[in-house]
């Protein structure tokens, strides 16, 4: 048999390779140069990331952050771990300590490298990477060091992986016709070469938005009021949809818990596959 795949075609080999799993690669990587140049090509690796199967639903990824207070001894970089559905460890990976886990996507970990000024795609079984840089036009803002601003997902149309920046005109500048009470959203997808493009998300159409985005079945939402920057009973969701990358504004559910002395943190979630905003409260000292 070994015999018989070494006279593979190299273009044959490689279309069987992309559709193993990761964990699957990390072991072949080893069976010869061949295989190993194969593994690590970059034109291999996308294809890898944007073909199935991916990692398997039984899997979990737990990630420790970096600390701040690193040493030469030990820098206090951010670890990750992979279970597997018996809890057994299966894939470990290290990032620097000031890189932020921006959200994860069919097995897929994007992290915000705030040091670098880019972003990070990694596949954790075969330790496979690229990078991106951040929005141009944002890069030097405050908003690009908060992984929270960005969101990471899949296009099953097109099957290419995005990801989403949402950031206040405030901050970055408007442009000719447009006001400093705006917002925007920069979208990035992989593979195509052609960078981050814009979309201009006027006030007083969409509202002030009080929470950050989240994605959610290749939709990117974020809640937004009324135009009035508050949480009230207006509140709506702005959806950015990854296939069409059309924004549109969608009622939602809203849960709210009010406590006294609290202040408010706001989220997106899909509760029975509603667009819901979940509202809860965090003590102030």
């Amino acid at each position: 048999m070994a015999t018989t795949i070494a006279l593979l075609p190299q273009d044959i080999l490689v279309s069987i390779l992309v559709r193993l799993l990761g964990s699957d690669l990390r072991r072949l990587r080893r069976v010869c140069k061949q295989w190993m140049n194969i593994i690590s090509d970059p034109t291999f690796i996308h294809a890898h990331m944007v073909q199935n199967p991916r990692l398997p639903p039984t899997h979990t990824i737990v990630f420790f952050p970096g600390s701040a207070y690193g040493s030469s001894k030990d820098p206090g970089n951010g670890r990750g771990f992979l279970f597997d559905e018996y809890w057994r460890v299966t894939a470990e990976l290290a990032v620097g300590r000031w890189d932020k886990l921006i959200g994860a996507c069919n097995g897929l970990l994007c992290f915000l490298e705030s040091g670098q000024g880019s972003i990070k795609i990694v596949e954790p079984f075969t330790g496979e990477s690229f990078t991106v840089p951040q929005p141009r036009e944002v890069s030097a803002l405050r908003w690009t060091v908060n992984s929270s601003a960005y969101c990471f997902g899949f296009d099953a149309t097109s099957r290419r992986y995005k990801i989403a920046h949402h950031g206040y005109l405030e901050d970055s500048g408007p442009r000719e016709g447009e006001s400093v009470d705006d917002e925007e959203l920069h979208v990035y997808t992989l593979g195509t070469g052609r960078g981050w493009t814009r979309l201009h998300v006027p006030r007083e159409v969409y509202g002030r938005a009080y929470g950050d985005p989240s994605c959610v079945d290749g939709v990117v939402y974020w809640p937004t009021s009324g135009g009035h920057g508050e949480c009230g009973t207006d509140a709506k969701l702005v959806r950015f949809d990854l296939a069409t990358e059309k924004v549109t504004l969608e009622a939602a559910v809203h849960l709210r818990l009010d406590i006294l002395r609290t202040e408010m943190a706001n989220y997106c979630r899909l509760v029975d596959s509603t667009p819901c905003i979940v509202t809860y409260g965090r003590h102030c000292e």
